[in-house]
């Protein structure tokens, strides 16, 4: 179960974040440490299952996100992703460019 995103959009989220972290490197260094201490899956589907566990033991929406990186001539999403339902923490996902790729 791949994303279906497409270049357009991982290319604006990926570019948008670059410039906002280019203009902000201690607000980008804080967010990218909060992503990098956070539990994460290797595999899409893995992160689905997880959001939707948490979900079913939950009264809040778990989501799924994925980290966006680009190669010489396409914008990929990584083999890492997060699952929260933490509005910190999807701040620092969004801030830091992930993409939002599925809502339990």
């Amino acid at each position: 179960m791949k994303s279906q995103i497409g270049q357009a959009e991982l290319g604006y989220i990926y570019e948008e974040s670059k410039a906002r972290m280019d203009q902000n490197p201690e607000v980008a260094k804080k967010h990218k440490k909060t992503i990098q201490n956070f539990p994460h899956f290797t595999s899409e589907s893995e992160a689905i299952k997880a959001a939707d566990k948490m979900n079913e033991s939950s009264s809040l929406f778990c989501q799924v996100w994925a980290k966006v990186d680009k190669d010489e001539e396409y914008y990929h999403i990584q083999d890492y992703y997060i699952v929260t339902d933490d509005n910190l923490i999807l701040q620092a996902a969004e801030y830091i460019g992930m993409a939002h790729i599925y809502t339990a």
